[in-house]
């Protein structure tokens, strides 16, 4: 759990970007049985991906990295300055 004010914890929020229906489920599953996670989002690509940043404010971003959809990697540095302007 983060630190929040005082002596409040939150959940460690996650957005699950793959393009894959089943592993989106997989892992949504397998990450809310867990008390100290919160399933912030999924995207099926990239481009929803970065839509949805600032929309559900992760603080962890799982990402399939063999998504067709996926092949700039110049997106994945823009998401991660896109996280730290939305902190």
């Amino acid at each position: 759990m983060i630190s929040g004010s005082g002596a409040a914890m939150r959940k460690i929020r996650v957005l699950i970007v793959d393009d894959a229906v089943a592993i989106r489920k997989l892992v949504s599953d397998v990450l809310a049985s867990d008390p100290v996670l919160e399933v912030a989002g999924a995207a099926s690509n990239g481009r929803i991906a970065l839509a949805k940043i600032p929309q559900v404010n992760p603080d962890v971003i799982t990402l399939d990295v063999e998504m067709r959809k996926w092949t700039d990697w110049k997106r994945c540095a823009k998401s991660a300055s896109c996280i730290r302007s939305c902190r």
